[in-house]
């Protein structure tokens, strides 16, 4: 999970133009199998930023690389997006 917060982290500081840390993700209940969704609390991102974020990253399916590119239907970047 540390590894997804860190990617979080990079993404948001590069959208956001400033340094982004998280907090210990907690994982939301009811979300199907196929994906992880977290909720971190944000501990620094610029003035405006949301107290917490939700993470969502796709489990893959076997086999089955994921890739975003690839969303005709069946495939796992499909079953993420429709979600």
């Amino acid at each position: 999970m540390e590894t997804l917060i860190t990617t979080a982290e990079r993404v948001l500081s590069e959208a956001w133009g400033n340094p982004v840390r998280l907090s210990a993700a907690e994982r939301q209940s009811g979300t199907i199998a196929r994906s992880r969704v977290l909720r971190c609390p944000v501990l620094q991102a610029p003035e405006g930023a949301p107290a917490t974020v939700i993470i969502k990253c796709a489990q893959g399916d076997g086999s089955q690389k994921y890739d975003p590119e690839d969303a005709q239907p069946g495939t796992a970047a499909w079953r993420l997006f429709s979600e």
